[in-house]
């Protein structure tokens, strides 16, 4: 009860060991203030919590859109398949209408000659 008084680090600093004391006379705390100083400026606030948990949903966003972004990526064509469906498009295109000139041909000769067959005089 008595050290949360009083400040605590000051009591404190007196009762620790000789080598905790030159621990920190490394790191250029010298005097008790000087650590209670460092302590209370990197001690995690509100603000702190806030802007973290900030983090983490940005953190999510990036991760969603890179998602996305892999997602519409793997839906595009590249360029090379662009080519070879294009070029297997043609082939195709090209077989098919080859079959159907030949087809629309026999069909109109097939007509043709059903007309002569009718116009024969008896």
């Amino acid at each position: 009860m008595y050290l949360a008084k009083v400040d605590s680090i000051k009591y404190k600093w007196n009762v620790w060991a000789k080598e905790l004391i030159d621990f920190n006379k490394e790191f250029d705390f010298n005097t008790p203030e000087k650590f209670k100083e460092f302590i209370d400026a990197n001690t995690i606030n509100s603000k702190d919590s806030a802007e973290y948990n900030e983090s983490l949903n940005v953190n999510r966003d990036i991760t969603i859109l890179k998602t996305q972004k892999r997602d519409v990526e793997t839906k595009k064509l590249s360029f090379e398949k662009q080519v070879e469906f294009g070029i297997t498009s043609t082939i195709v295109l090209g077989i098919i209408l080859f079959v159907a000139r030949y087809l629309f041909c026999a069909v109109r000769w097939s007509i043709k000659v059903l007309k002569q067959k009718n116009e024969l005089p008896s």
